[in-house]
């Protein structure tokens, strides 16, 4: 089938005279009639080989007898078809639901392709076959399409050309059509938990795909992958020992002996570490500079919070594990929150579980009384009054200080009041 030679064989003619013979081949017509391939043979030969002839095409073959240049009117004709060429070097394609087999166009003359296709069962069972003709265009890739495959399921194709009813050897190869995925992925991570995550699915129907199993994987390579059986009722999967605060690439697949389906993706950062403590430094009576251990893990920033003296909350953010905080207000109690703070806004941003601690400032020069007054006036005494709001305070008020003088005198005295 593969040859494109054949051996053309007669017996000479007898009572007549010629010089030699003449061997006529062709296969195309042009307007002038056939194309004819000639080749004078001795008068001798009663056979000849014909070489390098287009696979797929219909010959007509000659032989007639010369005498001089004069050709006998009654030439012995036979035709002859060559085998088409068998298809080589397929490159399989597969998808859920169809195969496509691209290679190289065969050499020679093809009218059409024939592909056949059966489903292999786990068991090793053939099914039934399936059979499809192709009119394909010519071109330099071929692509022969079978649709309608049942996903993750092993076949056999088969695949030869055709031409005038002359079949090709047979090219065959077996493939599993990928798995789908019809599940969803539901990540499951919490602040208290900060080093594990938790894969919650939903089954794909083995109705609509076959496979064997579900396979998980996280991005970091040094973390194994996980997987379940298809028919598994518990459809979660846990992942311990992560790095707190890390992004991770979850992926999910089906598989169907070793042949996985799409990755279905999802991406999630874990809560970052807290902080286990908060000190202060060093304080005066405007500033706080506060101190925190560094947590174990990734993170991007720490989130200072507080409220002023207004009830404000107010938010600081820092790389390092320290921060100096300014206008405050002396001798007040400050309650600061420190939040830890993995990624961003635009990559998923994760924050700890927040830590406090109460921190006082200093004391400081107090305020301005608020109301000083005489209530009455006696020719000997003045009872006076006085009021300094709470804010103004600035620590512990010990006494207050009247400093009076006649008017118009550089003379002046001092008298002390209790605070209480």
């Amino acid at each position: 089938k593969s040859s494109n030679a054949v051996i053309v064989k007669w017996k000479r003619p007898v009572g007549t005279v010629f010089t030699h013979l003449l061997l006529k081949s062709g296969y195309r017509y042009t307007t002038d009639g056939m194309d004819w391939r000639i080749e004078n043979l001795n008068a001798t030969n009663d056979e000849a080989d014909l070489y390098d002839m287009v696979a797929g095409e219909r010959y007509t073959i000659q032989i007639n007898t010369v005498s001089g240049k004069v050709e006998s009117k009654h030439p012995l004709v036979a035709n002859h078809t060559v085998h088409p060429k068998p298809v080589s070097d397929i490159a399989p394609l597969v998808g859920s639901t169809n195969m496509t087999m691209e290679f190289p166009r065969p050499g020679g003359r093809i009218e059409r392709y024939e592909v056949t296709w059966a489903e292999v069962t786990d068991t090793g069972e053939v099914l039934p076959a399936h059979h499809k003709n192709m009119t394909l265009p010519d071109e330099e890739r071929m692509r022969a399409v079978v649709e309608d495959l049942m996903p993750g399921v092993m076949y056999n194709f088969e695949i030869h050309t055709v031409s005038y009813d002359l079949h090709s050897d047979i090219t065959a190869l077996s493939s599993r059509t990928l798995p789908l995925i019809l599940s969803e992925v539901l990540v499951v991570n919490n602040q208290q938990a900060t080093d594990t995550v938790t894969l919650r699915y939903t089954p794909t129907p083995l109705a609509s795909s076959h496979f064997d199993l579900y396979r998980f994987s996280l991005s970091d390579p040094s973390i194994p992958v996980k997987e379940k059986l298809a028919n598994d009722s518990e459809w979660k999967v846990t992942f311990n020992s992560l790095v707190p605060g890390r992004l991770y690439n979850i992926t999910m697949w089906t598989v169907a002996d070793s042949v996985a389906s799409q990755p279905l993706q999802r991406q999630d950062r874990l809560y970052p570490e807290p902080i286990t403590s908060i000190n202060a430094t060093e304080t005066t009576d405007t500033t706080i500079t506060l101190t925190w251990d560094t947590p174990r893990g990734e993170y991007n920033a720490f989130e200072v919070q507080y409220l002023n003296t207004e009830g404000r909350l107010l938010q600081n953010l820092t790389v390092q594990n320290m921060i100096t905080i300014t206008d405050l207000k002396p001798h007040r109690n400050y309650t600061f929150t420190v939040v830890v703070r993995s990624g961003t806004e635009s990559s998923i941003l994760r924050s700890s579980l927040p830590v406090s601690a109460i921190f006082t400032t200093e004391e400081s020069f107090p305020g301005k009384v608020e109301k000083f007054e005489p209530t009455d006036v006696h020719p000997g005494d003045i009872l006076f009054e006085w009021s300094l709001p709470n804010t103004e305070q600035n620590g512990v008020i010990r006494k207050f200080t009247i400093t009076y003088g006649l008017d118009g005198s550089t003379h002046t005295q001092q008298k002390d009041f209790k605070a209480w």
